[in-house]
């Protein structure tokens, strides 16, 4: 047996991509202190970052009006959407140069409902503290766009800072889960792995599902398949007869054979596409009932946990929600986030589940949080095993089917659950011939601002290491052969990462890192 750390540096490093500017898109709160904080001008508008004129240490946003368009801007678009049902008040500081009257306006585009835009007037020299109140509007919004005097040509240069809506970065979560405990990378061929997921397909309602679901879920690989590292689950416009029970859709739902309590969920994937099509990925209590459990506690009492759905017929808006006895089970504890092209685009769904809140994520940027003020079985059901569920539904709740669908399909990367929070870690990694293989592969410190050590035991001769943001795309790689104990040291903006370590039989490990501000 033996141990060794390894180091390598991601600075202007020939392993590494020189710009890490799409690594993380920018959040807000928009403090101009991250390289991602940029505007874009239009109409004439330079931006630039500059220092605060009272405060040499505070970097702020400049905004050039150039005089020649009435309407020159800057706008910026952040990863997560403004969801102004939830955040609906936005405060920022503006910098006047003179004590002349000045129009500063903000306005919100890009979204699922029509421009909202709100203005207010400044008379005073120097820093001013503006909100602009969003409460009489709806909807979530991708594009943040900024004017000063808009719809006159004129002239000036002004300063922005600490842009915000109140909302929370993705930074902000009470438990940080790094343990792999179970995964499923996909990595075999054929039908899912019986030991991982159980095909659902009879119907528990007079033959039907709920929610006017108008599909059958099959056990065949026309609906659910694992090939070339993917899990595809397809939903096909056919005629299928299940128990004399004729129907013109199919696709698959699968239920993880393994359940925990507390963690967090990673589900790296793509979505149909098409009017009526109704992709989940979710939880319910084990108590509900299932291939494993007796039904000791019925829906929604058992507590259902939905990690991502979305519908077809409202592209690219992503929901997180809760369901408990609270509510009756209606869709009361719930937000929304929009997503880039998430049917051609990979992008990472998660759940962070602790004894005190459930956090609801997008490639790693929070957008709601469930945290009632009241913990009781009714608001509550949330501290007893869970197991994952992942879907494709048609029609009733998800909307009106399009009458030209033939089939579209969700495609998942891998399914992983952490839980056991701490510096270091032990991953479970599954070996697909039935085997479980456990391996020690530490981060320590994890989280960290960087800087941490990797060590790993029992793994001979030399390995191959790959650095991945949340979508799967390989930052870097480097072969390392040195057994001596070396540190890391990352240049990195903030957010989650993976290193995977491939040995020299192809077998791979992999833990997940956590970058902190």
């Amino acid at each position: 047996m033996f141990e060794y750390m390894i180091r390598f540096i991601l600075v202007a490093s020939a392993f590494f991509f020189a710009s890490m500017a799409n690594l993380r898109a920018q959040t807000l709160p928009i403090d101009f202190n991250s390289s991602l904080d940029n505007f874009t001008g239009f109409g004439g508008l330079t931006f630039a970052k500059t220092t605060d004129p009272l405060d040499a240490s505070n970097q702020v946003g400049e905004f050039r009006n150039q005089g020649g368009d009435p309407w020159e801007g800057g706008f910026i678009d952040p990863n997560s959407s403004m969801d102004i049902d939830v955040y609906p008040n936005y405060t920022m500081r503006f910098y006047s140069p003179d004590a002349n009257q000045h129009t500063v306006t903000l306005k919100l585009e890009n979204g699922s409902n029509p421009n909202e835009e709100r203005s207010q007037s400044v008379t005073s020299m120097g820093w001013n503290s503006l909100s602009f109140d969003f409460t009489a509007a709806a909807g979530n919004y991708g594009r943040l766009t900024l004017f000063v005097d808009g719809g006159s040509a004129s002239t000036g240069t002004f300063l922005f800072d600490d842009i915000h809506n109140g909302s929370s970065d993705s930074v902000a979560l009470d438990t940080i889960y790094t343990q792999l405990v179970w995964a499923d990378e996909f990595d075999y061929f054929g039908p899912v792995k019986p030991d991982n997921w159980f095909s659902e397909t009879v119907p528990p309602q007079n033959g039907n599902w709920f929610n006017g679901e108008v599909q059958h879920y099959t056990d065949r690989t026309d609906n659910a398949v694992s090939a070339n590292g993917m899990l595809t689950i397809t939903a096909k416009k056919e005629t299928y007869d299940f128990q004399g029970n004729v129907k013109n859709y199919t696709s698959a739902r699968l239920n993880s054979m393994f359940s925990f309590t507390y963690g967090r969920v990673d589900v790296l994937a793509k979505l149909p596409e098409g009017d009526g099509t109704w992709p989940a990925i979710w939880m319910l209590g084990n108590s509900i009932g299932n291939s494993q459990y007796p039904a000791t506690n019925p829906w929604p009492y058992c507590g259902e946990i939905d990690i991502m759905e979305h519908w077809g017929n409202n592209p690219n808006v992503i929901h997180g929600s809760v369901h408990t006895g609270s509510s009756s089970g209606a869709t009361v504890n719930t937000g929304s986030t929009l997503a880039s092209d998430v049917s051609n685009e990979f992008h990472l769904y998660s759940m962070n589940w602790s004894p005190n809140e459930i956090s609801f994520l997008v490639d790693s940027e929070l957008y709601y949080t469930y945290n009632p003020s009241v913990k009781n079985p009714d608001t509550w059901p949330f501290d007893d095993p869970q197991f994952i569920l992942l879907n494709i539904a048609m029609g009733g709740v998800g909307g009106n089917i399009d009458p030209n669908f033939t089939e579209s399909s969700m495609v998942i990367d891998y399914v992983r659950v952490y839980q056991g929070p701490g510096a270091d870690t032990t991953v479970k990694v599954s070996v697909y011939d039935q085997l479980e293989e456990e391996t020690q592969f530490r981060i320590s410190p994890n989280p960290n601002q960087g800087d941490f050590e990797l060590a790993f035991e029992d793994i001979e001769g030399s390995l191959q290491l790959s650095i991945l943001n949340v979508k799967g795309q390989v930052l870097g790689r480097r072969e390392i052969t040195q057994k001596d104990k070396q540190r890391f040291s990352l240049d990195l903006p903030a957010g989650v990462y993976f290193i995977e370590a491939t040995d020299e039989i192809g077998k791979a490990y992999k833990e997940r890192l956590v970058i902190s501000e």
